[in-house]
């Protein structure tokens, strides 16, 4: 039976009494959850840190993109330990009259220390810290004081006190460094992207409690969900309920999930959007070349294709490299350029269909994509003839730094990158015209259906001909 937290207000101060959420609730997070057990642990038997004089860290700093769970990991953390939670949002400490933002830095740590007597401990977690904690030299002057009062906050309480800090940011390097001391934030905790066994455990828990049909493939839906943050996913798995709900089902199968992944991440189909037939033919090849150059090269795999027009596109194919389900892998070269090469069979297979002068302005976010990764190539790994390039100050660097180099070197870079676009570029044309029975085929069936998934796409490219019409409806 989940417990009902009770809210209070204190003087603008927010307090979730013990949240009801646990570790067990979240999908991956092992590590940063295992560097958090000495604070649940102390919490529980205190005595033992104080009799060999450990001190628990008195501020925890939770660093990753959005998304990832570090809210919820502080409150998760509250929850073990059965103790009051006070969340605040740095930007609501910046009140626009000066000495309110300190005020009510002392007022948040007044309330934890009076939460802490009363209940044995306190967590205070404030989101986004680098609104009040940038870097000094670069921050605006008004934020100065209210960080001021918060170091000295940091420093005028003892561990036993038990009152623990929490704050959660995006990026470390954006904040000053005297927040960043021992003593003040004693443990940075990392918060990652989710990995392979992470989406599952995180997709396991989606699905706990809800009817799922026997055709839902959970390896399927891992590999599909990569590169996607922990909040991502929940909304997915959301949004497959709602659409369940929509269709008046009361289950939630492999289409419904696919058609949430979806929306999610490019919104709901145009279906009032109408579309000659003339130029749903052309994306049908625009898609059917991104898929034919992705089911051709070893280092990449095609997974469905749709021209389907929705808020950010026409149509998509999705493509990804052969991984080893556990993310571990390193990208190389050859993959790189295999992503690249697949990018571009959109705009050669218009270019084969319909001539040079009738190519439609779909590619543009292609192209925007391959310039990005062949940038990476030469000047992130190293990978080009050029090999590895350097500056004065840094053995190794990123685009970031190009107006750092001679203009000699800018114009061997530029070479070199026109150079990796042709071969990508004359790959994509080959395996076209070799295969063009198969562009075909793709294409008819796009036309058709609208929407090819992996079974259908592989039977067409390995059969070189139409699946039954079973298989189509």
């Amino acid at each position: 039976m989940s417990r009902i937290f009770s809210r209070s207000r204190r003087q603008g101060v927010e307090l979730v009494d013990s949240p009801s959420i646990r570790f067990k609730d979240i999908g991956g997070l092992h590590e940063a959850k295992e560097e958090l057990q000495e604070i649940i642990a102390y919490f529980r038997n205190p005595h033992v840190f104080w009799k060999y004089g450990a001190k628990i860290p008195k501020g925890v700093l939770l660093v990753g993109q959005p998304g990832n769970g570090k809210t919820l990991l502080a409150k998760a953390l509250a929850g073990e330990c059965k103790l009051p939670f006070i969340y605040r949002s740095a930007p609501e400490f910046e009140k626009g009259i000066v000495g309110w933002g300190a005020a009510d830095v002392r007022n948040t740590f007044a309330t934890a220390r009076k939460y802490a007597q009363e209940k044995g401990g306190c967590f205070i977690f404030v989101d986004e810290i680098d609104a009040i904690a940038g870097k000094r030299n670069h921050s605006l002057s008004s934020h100065h004081e209210t960080l001021n009062q918060l170091l000295n906050e940091l420093d005028g309480f003892s561990p036993r006190e038990n009152v623990i800090f929490l704050a959660a940011t995006n990026s470390l390097q954006s904040l000053d460094s005297a927040l960043l001391r021992p003593g003040r934030f004693d443990r940075h905790i990392l918060v990652p992207m989710p990995g392979y066994q992470a989406r599952k455990e995180i997709i396991t828990l989606c699905l706990t409690k809800k009817v799922v049909k026997k055709n839902l493939d959970l390896e399927e839906l891992v590999a599909m969900t990569e590169g996607l943050s922990g909040a991502q996913i929940v909304n997915v798995f959301n949004e497959a309920i709602i659409l369940s709900l929509r269709y008046n089902r009361n289950y939630i199968d492999q289409e419904i999930v696919f058609e949430a992944f979806d929306r999610t991440l490019m919104g709901p189909s145009s279906k009032s959007y109408k579309i000659s037939p003339q130029k749903r033919l052309l994306i049908a090849y625009h898609e059917a070349g991104h898929a034919l150059v992705g089911l051709s090269l070893p280092e990449t795999k095609v997974k469905k294709i749709t021209i389907v027009p929705r808020w950010s596109a026409g149509g998509y194919t999705w493509i990804s490299l052969r991984e080893q389900n556990d993310d571990s892998y390193l990208v190389n070269k050859n993959q790189i350029l295999a992503q690249v090469t697949g990018l571009l069979g959109g705009r050669v297979s218009e270019e084969m269909i319909y001539g040079k002068g009738y190519v439609t302005i779909g590619a543009q976010s292609d192209f925007k994509k391959a310039s990005s990764l062949i940038r990476d190539l030469i000047l992130r790994y190293g990978m080009s003839d050029l090999g590895i390039i350097f500056t004065q100050d840094s053995p190794f660097f990123g685009e970031e730094n190009l107006q750092e180099l001679s203009q000699s070197l800018r114009q061997k870079i530029e070479k070199e990158t026109e150079k990796i676009l042709q071969q990508c570029y004359q790959r994509a044309k080959n395996i076209l015209q070799e295969k063009r029975k198969v562009l075909d085929l793709l294409a008819k069936a796009l036309v058709e259906k609208n929407t090819l998934q992996k079974e259908e796409i592989y039977y067409i490219f390995l059969n070189e001909k139409l699946p039954e019409q079973a298989l189509l409806e």
